[in-house]
């Protein structure tokens, strides 16, 4: 099983190559006022999250495929 990171880091890397101004102008209304460039604790908390996942994922991949191997004649 290939692990694939989440679909926010290609677009962080998109978007933090895009000038700020082009960024707010693309979210547009009154949420561009709003659009923020830094870190945040959420941020923090996402990542912790993934990188959790991740370990889990690949627990849970090699367990499946004990039990695909030891039940394959069941």
């Amino acid at each position: 099983m290939r692990l694939v990171s989440p679909p926010t880091i290609p677009s962080c890397r998109v978007f933090s190559a895009m000038p700020k101004s082009r960024l707010r102008q693309a979210v547009g209304g009154d949420a561009a006022g709003h659009v923020h460039f830094d870190s945040t604790s959420q941020d923090a908390i996402d990542t912790s999250l993934m990188l959790r996942l991740k370990t889990i994922l690949s627990i849970f991949a090699g367990r499946k495929e004990m039990y695909r191997v030891c039940c394959r004649g069941a």
